[in-house]
C-alpha cells in the first residue's frame, strides 16, 4: 500500500483569500446592493459609452482620435453618434489644455503608467483593480481617474461626484503605498468641465479596512 500523503501543517493555516475588485467594494460602500435594482445597470447607456469611450482614447491619445473612437466604436457595438464625438472633442479639449497635461509632457515616459492593474491582499481579500493614470515621480506619485459625468459648472453636482468617486480612490492609494513604498497624492480629472480635483489622503489604511469589514458583513447577511 502506498503511504497517505502529508501536506505541510503550515499551509493548513493559511485561511482562504476572498477575491474582490474594486468595483465590487465601492458598490457596497455606498449601498448599491441595498436599493432592490441594481443601480448600475440603469445608468444611461449612452453615458457608459461614453465614459468607456473617453477612457479608451485618453489612454492612448491617438493622433486622429475619431478614426480610433470610430473603430472602438464599431467593435464595442455601439453607434459613434454626434453627441458622442462632441463629448469627445470636448474631453479631449479639456485634457489637452490642463496642468495635468502639462505635467504628463514634462515626465519621462517610463514613470507614467496607464492602465495600471494591481492586486492587493489585505485581511483575506485579494483586490483587483485598474488605475486610469499613476504618475511617479521623485517626491511621490499621483493617481488620477478619469471620470466623464457631465458636470458642467454645477458646483453641487461636482462635489457630490467627488464624495461619491472618493472611496475607489483610497483603494487605488494604499496599492500604490504597498507597491512602490510612496506616498500618493490622489486626484480626480473631470473631462466635462476639465476640473482636476485632488481628495484628502489620510489614514488610507484604516479607511480601507473600514471598507473591508462593510464588505464582510454584506457577505455574511448575504451568504
Amino acid at each position: 500500500d502506498k503511504e497517505p500523503l502529508v501536506f505541510d501543517s503550515g499551509l493548513l493555516q493559511i485561511p482562504p483569500v476572498i477575491s474582490v475588485s474594486v468595483t465590487e467594494l465601492t458598490r457596497v460602500a455606498s449601498g448599491g446592493y441595498d436599493r432592490g435594482e441594481d443601480e448600475f445597470q440603469q445608468q444611461d447607456r449612452e453615458a457608459l459609452q461614453r465614459g468607456s469611450l473617453i477612457h479608451y482614447i485618453l489612454s492612448i491619445e491617438p493622433d486622429d482620435p475619431i478614426i480610433f473612437a470610430n473603430n472602438f466604436a464599431r467593435k464595442e457595438g455601439f453607434e459613434l453618434t454626434k453627441s458622442l464625438i462632441n463629448d469627445l472633442k470636448r474631453s479631449l479639449s479639456n485634457f489637452r489644455n490642463s496642468e495635468l497635461f502639462s505635467i504628463i509632457k514634462n515626465t519621462p515616459r517610463d514613470n507614467i503608467f496607464r492602465e495600471y492593474p494591481f492586486s492587493l491582499l489585505r485581511r483575506g481579500f485579494a483586490i483587483h483593480g485598474k488605475i486610469d493614470l499613476l504618475i511617479l515621480g521623485d517626491s511621490g506619485a499621483t493617481i488620477v481617474d478619469f471620470k466623464s459625468d457631465k458636470i458642467g459648472n454645477d458646483k453641487l453636482l461636482l462635489k457630490s461626484r467627488i464624495d461619491d468617486y472618493s472611496t475607489q480612490l483610497i483603494i487605488y492609494a494604499l496599492a500604490v503605498i504597498e507597491a512602490f513604498r510612496v506616498d500618493p497624492v490622489l486626484t480626480l480629472f473631470f473631462t466635462d468641465n476639465g476640473s482636476w480635483v485632488k481628495i484628502p489622503a489620510d489614514d488610507i489604511p484604516q479607511r480601507v479596512d473600514r471598507l473591508l469589514d462593510l464588505y464582510r458583513e454584506f457577505l455574511e447577511k448575504n451568504r
